[in-house]
């Protein structure tokens, strides 16, 4: 391998490692930190193996027989992230059947390390490629159509600042490992050898941009909630905004404009949306927006924002019986549980938990009395 790869190969392998390093020290309450943590150390070490294949003097050449077979951890872990099962529960291992295959193949790998003339290993490789190649063609398949048949936008991966671009990438990422795949059951050594190298590029491109989203999204300035005005402040209006204060008849417009917005676009999803996104959508001046939010509905941004959520999430959790708080909180565009449950209970008197279950509770006393 030409020395210059050989070095992004072993800067993904950093990449992969720091970052899972990074998620689990940075960690919110999302259950979905522990999976991503996992999915990006396996890509880590992954290339860690790739990488030392190439170094003759490396002391332990049995390690390079466990490379090869990450694309069987990635495919399941990549599916239960998108499909929402991670938030199920903290514990990535919940789901352990969808890595037997896995598990299988790096124990196959250890014993021919162990005992390389004890089994006709290129027939047991050849039977491991197939099943690789539709196990992982079968993950790619399922979630794709999960992404699909979405009726909203999911936050997949509230700790990088576009959730949509860190999907395109662990997407990237998982194409990578189904190309190496495919090269691997249709094609000679030298071109897997080349399919190898540029999937090893993009895994290391794609974990550049993960990297780029997370410590965008760290350090970020999040708007506080503090600054939450009871009542409206039409009096002072003028003493604050002075003459760049509104006419009347373009606040009426903008309000319309902006309610509009609110209620068709739904912005309020993405977790970390601004001011300064806001004021784009409806082309307006951020300076004019806070002082339409402040005067005309007498709340800061951040407490204008989080009533949409809070009431999504209301409405959530009245209907919703399948999804747990936490898929609850992130579809209705809540980054963490902890803020969803503080604010949820600041504006509704109660827990979300409470609030559902007061909502099963009338659900059946109504049901009770139409029977009656």
């Amino acid at each position: 391998m030409n020395s210059a790869l050989l070095y992004v190969c072993i800067g993904g392998c950093a990449f992969g490692i720091l970052l899972s390093a990074a998620l689990l020290a940075h960690r919110r309450d999302s259950s979905s930190g522990s999976w991503l943590a996992l999915l990006l150390f396996s890509v880590g070490v992954d290339e860690l193996l790739y990488s030392i294949q190439h170094f003759p003097q490396f002391p332990f050449p049995a390690l390079t027989h466990l490379s090869g077979y990450t694309g069987l951890l990635f495919a399941p872990l990549w599916f239960l992230l998108v499909s929402g099962r991670s938030t199920e529960s903290s514990n990535p291992f919940k789901y352990w059947w969808h890595y037997s295959f896995f598990v299988i193949c790096q124990l196959i790998a250890v014993f021919e390390a162990l005992m390389p003339s004890s089994l006709p290993w290129l027939t047991v490789h050849n039977m491991q490629d197939v099943l690789c190649f539709l196990i992982m063609m079968s993950y790619l398949v399922a979630g794709v159509l999960v992404i699909k048949r979405r009726e909203q936008p999911q936050n997949y991966c509230p700790y990088f600042r576009d959730c949509r671009l860190a999907l395109f990438s662990l997407t990237a990422m998982y194409l990578a490992y189904f190309a190496m795949a495919t090269a691997t059951l249709t094609f000679g050594d030298t071109t897997l050898r080349i399919v190898s190298v540029f999937s090893y590029c993009v895994i290391t491109a794609s974990l550049m941009v993960l990297v780029y989203g997370f410590v965008h999204q760290t350090i970020a300035v999040v708007e506080p909630e503090d600054d939450v005005t009871s009542e409206p402040i039409s009096i002072s209006d003028r003493e604050k905004y002075g003459n760049n204060r509104l006419p009347d008849f373009m606040r009426e417009s903008i309000i319309t404009r902006l309610t509009e917005y609110m209620r068709s676009e739904r912005p309020w999803l993405k977790i970390d949306l601004t001011l300064s996104d806001l004021a784009a959508a409806v082309n307006l001046n951020a300076h004019h927006l806070s002082q339409i939010i402040n005067s005309e509905f007498g709340k800061s941004f951040a407490c204008f924002i989080n009533e949409y959520r809070v009431e999504a999430a209301r409405r959530l959790l009245s209907v919703s019986d399948n999804r747990t708080v936490i898929e609850i909180a992130l579809d209705s565009g809540f980054a963490s549980k902890s803020s969803f449950n503080a604010l949820f209970k600041k504006h509704t008197g109660v827990t979300p938990s409470e609030y559902r279950r007061m909502s099963r509770d009338q659900l059946s006393t109504e049901q009770l009395q139409q029977v009656s």
